[in-house]
């Protein structure tokens, strides 16, 4: 994925990303240490507006962009696509972290909570995109399913 020549027709801003990704980094950090299932719940219905909705609701977006704004960023426009898969993914993860802390396996909610510091950490710090990474590599599996369909 060329981050100076998108392929794909819709692109967000590649600052305002590593942003959000940061500050998913410090709420998952914060809930590790207390109340990771509001945490996680808080993040679940992020992602899910981030994800599945073009509303600009977004708490963490928000932020992201207005801090980008505040520290005069420059735009750096990427694919939005696998973005927006890597976000899905983050929703599920999320998902997961709350509905494992709220039914009592806060130690499965905690492990799969440091993974996803991991990877929102990869993208905030290093600008590594491990869902967009997954994205890129199911994109021939979806031409198959695509060709035997037709």
């Amino acid at each position: 994925m060329d981050k100076q020549c998108p392929i794909f027709s819709e692109t967000v801003d590649q600052s305002v990303v590593r942003m959000t990704a940061f500050f998913t980094v410090l709420l998952l950090l914060a809930g590790l240490f207390s109340y990771l299932k509001w945490i996680a719940l808080f993040l679940c219905f992020d992602f899910f507006i981030r994800g599945f909705t073009r509303l600009p609701l977004s708490p963490l977006h928000r932020a992201a962009r207005a801090q980008a704004k505040l520290l005069r960023r420059e735009p750096k426009p990427v694919d939005a696509p696998p973005k927006k898969f890597a976000v899905r993914l983050g929703f599920i993860a999320t998902a997961i972290i709350a509905l494992l802390a709220f039914t009592g396996l806060t130690a499965a909610a905690r492990v799969v909570a440091e993974i996803l510091v991991l990877m929102a950490g990869m993208e905030a710090f290093l600008g590594i995109c491990v869902g967009c990474h997954i994205h890129t590599l199911l994109q021939p599996v979806k031409k198959a399913f695509r060709s035997t369909a037709e």
